[in-house]
């Protein structure tokens, strides 16, 4: 399994995670390229695999947002975990996205009912979203960079992320973070982080943890039945996966 958290633009930096079935984390980096990607995800992740893309991949509509970010709205928005609109009227979207090309590059499909056992899957996750469901917290983590938070505020929000990551080790599937060559490393770096920018980077690939982390619970899901995740919105016109919780179970339900 992987996690890409996606730079919408070419010039930001992309964090990428690989998971075994298993919840032991191979590697994560941080790199800059289509190029860079695709070969860290060839190199690091068996195929066929769950990608978890930070970013929207199915994006049809020509303007509006999509019914999938109406849905995670509407179930997070209290705990200010809604979505950003997408919509081809956006240059980022106009020949479909970077998501949707990077999908089609490593050869993945869009739909579980339409893959085969020899291809894999292309899963939309929304980080904010994601940890609000899966560790039922009240409010997202103000990890982000916005107007008028330091950065002492977002090395502290970052250090509560990062231990609720780190417990993960023992949920259903368990993701072992620590096995991660480049953990310590992260760690150090929010720690030791001075600029922002420096935040930025630790923060894209921590994301890409969690996006792994969704993939990983939405695989064993379709290996076994089980209700680890929900699908926001339909394969087909653009679909978000969200750990189970019960906000989104009755947004879906209404």
């Amino acid at each position: 399994m992987a996690g890409i958290d996606l730079a919408w633009g070419r010039r930001n930096r992309t964090g990428l995670c690989a998971v075994r079935p298993d919840g032991t984390v191979i590697s994560s980096a941080s790199v800059l390229s289509d190029d860079e990607i695709v070969e860290w995800i060839l190199k690091h992740s068996a195929s066929p695999a769950v990608v978890g893309f930070d970013a929207p991949i199915v994006v049809d509509n020509p303007t509006g947002r999509r019914p999938c970010e109406t849905l995670v709205s509407r179930a997070f928005g209290a705990q200010k975990a809604g979505c950003h609109s997408s919509n081809r009227s956006m240059a980022v979207f106009a020949d479909g996205g970077r998501a949707r090309a990077l999908a089609r590059r490593l050869d993945l499909c869009l739909d579980p009912n339409g893959c085969t056992q020899e291809v894999g899957l292309a899963a939309e996750v929304y980080p904010h979203a994601a940890v609000v469901a899966l560790f039922g917290l009240a409010e997202r983590i103000p990890y982000k960079a916005g107007r008028g938070r330091s950065l002492e505020d977002r090395r502290a929000a970052l250090g509560h992320l990062v231990t609720l990551v780190e417990s993960l080790v023992d949920g259903d599937p368990p993701l072992d973070v620590p096995s991660s060559p480049r953990w310590a490393g992260l760690l150090a770096a929010v720690d030791g982080a001075a600029t922002h920018r420096a935040l930025d980077e630790a923060e894209d690939e921590i994301d890409a943890y969690v996006c792994a982390y969704v993939a990983l619970c939405l695989a064993s899901d379709l290996g076994d039945g089980g209700r680890r995740v929900d699908v926001m919105g339909e394969w087909a016109a653009g679909a978000i996966v969200t750990p189970a919780a019960r906000r989104q179970l009755a947004v879906t339900v209404r």
